[in-house]
């Protein structure tokens, strides 16, 4: 049931466009970016689904105090709480309040958290960050690195474009004072007319560039030294200030690994600890409330039987699910997969959890999978039972005499 409604756009996502799996990556980067994103439940019945429950995206934009009002005791940038600071509503206005073409007046929408009646998650806050307790909004990202980012950008350009001025070849024409400017043989480069040098215009610099000097007037080149040496020095010590600012290696940042296996697979598994990191909170926050969702319509419409449902605890049991994701990817696969199979030999793992990390897909449908395909292959003779093995040598008596 859970495949049905999270593989079908037109089930999961109110604006029908994008399945659940869409949305997680769409909820994850709008996060990071703007800080947090609310996720609304509605209720909205459709032809031909199972399910009426759809989550609709809130931009953190949308969300704040009514007219731009000043925060309270109890609402905190369009977070409406109790006395234990728990979230009650939401706040969000039908349009953009920083929108300069506004072609509609703006109105505030009281969103319930909880749903009066049953209890259920009415509106999902997904934070990308909880730095400090009583903090009711989320921070960007990308907010500790901007003006280092902002400068290096700037950096970057400087340089691309002292290369490109570096690059063009332009000719300069000096003229001595035996020169006479009506009868100028250049002048058929151009349109047929000569320019006037001593006018005081601007000169444009080009490929190819033929450039009319006046009188007593000598170019001066003043040379750029382009490419700059430096710079990839100096680009790849800002690169490392904001990956650590980050919590990801220079070569995640760049995606570029030129250093040794040792070296790389240890950047790999620094960037994968924060994306473990990110990935728990996405499954906390927006996948696993949005599966409980599903499972409470299914049990009310009678889809599914849940014995003693009610039941908190039990509910919890049911509605409990392992959220796996991605693989992680392998720099030399026969490494990983002969260190997974040393840590399962051991005992400090197991083929679950290592199937998972390494494909990305639980271990019981690689299993069935598995086991369709040998019955295949034995059913149409590719597979034979396995020769006899030789029985172990008997050991040799000892030798008395020796």
């Amino acid at each position: 049931l859970w495949s049905l409604y999270a593989d079908d756009p037109r089930e999961c996502d109110a604006e029908a466009m994008l399945n659940h799996y869409q949305l997680q990556a769409l909820v994850l980067v709008s996060a990071m970016v703007g800080g947090d994103v609310f996720v609304a439940t509605p209720d909205a019945e459709r032809e031909g689904c199972l399910y009426s429950t759809r989550l609709q995206l809130i931009e953190t934009d949308r969300v704040g105090n009514p007219a731009g009002a000043l925060d309270s005791e109890r609402l905190v940038e369009g977070v409406e709480f109790d006395t234990l600071g728990a979230p009650v509503a939401y706040h969000v206005c039908t349009g953009y309040p920083n929108e300069l073409n506004r072609r509609t007046p703006l109105r505030w929408e009281r969103l319930p958290a909880f749903g009066p009646n049953t209890g259920r998650r009415r509106v999902l806050h997904v934070l990308a960050d909880k730095e400090r307790p009583g903090q009711k909004r989320g921070a960007p990202y990308l907010a500790p690195v901007l003006e280092p980012l902002q400068k290096l950008e700037r950096y970057s350009s400087a340089e691309l474009m002292a290369a490109v001025i570096s690059a063009m070849f332009t000719v300069f024409i000096k003229k001595n004072g035996d020169f006479d400017t009506g009868n100028l043989p250049l002048s058929a480069l151009g349109d047929g007319h000569a320019d006037v040098a001593d006018d005081p215009g601007d000169l444009q610099l080009g490929e190819g560039a033929v450039v009319d000097l006046g009188r007593g007037e000598e170019p001066v080149i003043a040379n750029p030294a382009r490419p700059n040496a430096q710079f990839d020095p100096f680009f790849m010590a800002v690169v490392k200030e904001i990956g650590a600012a980050l919590e990801l290696p220079q070569e995640e940042l760049l995606l570029h690994y030129n250093s040794s296996y040792s070296a790389a697979r240890a950047a790999m598994l620094q960037a994968w600890r924060f994306y473990s990191l990110r990935r728990w909170w996405l499954a906390c926050d927006f996948c696993q409330p949005s599966r409980e969702l599903i499972v409470d319509e299914a049990v009310a419409r009678g889809l599914i039987e849940l014995p003693g449902y009610h039941d908190p605890a039990r509910r919890k049991a049911y509605c409990q699910a392992i959220w796996i994701g991605p693989a992680r990817g392998a720099i030399d696969e026969l490494k990983e997969a002969n260190a997974a199979g040393k840590r399962i030999e051991i005992g400090v793992s197991n083929e679950t959890l290592e199937t998972a990390a390494m494909t990305g897909e639980p271990w019981q449908q690689v299993f069935r999978q598995r086991l369709r395909e040998v019955e295949q292959r034995r059913g149409a003779g590719l597979y034979g039972d396995p020769p006899p093995t030789a029985p172990a040598p008997a050991p040799e008596p000892p030798n008395p005499e020796e």
